[in-house]
């Protein structure tokens, strides 16, 4: 199913029994969806936007095995609030 203009807000996703399985937010064929203010949470993938031209993701809290992936960039908007990394035990 085809569907533009979407908003996709204030929902929280986690496994319902096994941390590390099973998908948060899928958009496909979703052209300038907006996608904002989610928790993801123990997922094998928080978010994953594929064929979805203009898609915006903004302020979205995703602790899942593979965060977020796309296959519409350079299409997809990517903002989130200030976020430290740890790579190999230090904070970059």
């Amino acid at each position: 199913m085809h569907s533009d203009n979407n908003v996709i807000t204030g929902n929280t996703i986690s496994p319902p029994t096994i941390p590390g399985r099973g998908l948060g937010i899928v958009i496909y064929d979703s052209d300038r969806t907006l996608v904002t203010g989610n928790h993801l949470e123990g997922l094998r993938l928080g978010l994953l936007i594929t064929e979805s031209d203009g898609t915006m993701v903004y302020y979205n809290d995703i602790d899942a095995e593979n965060g977020a992936i796309s296959s519409s960039p350079p299409e997809t908007s990517w903002v989130s609030p200030v976020t430290t990394y740890e790579y190999e035990g230090d904070i970059v």
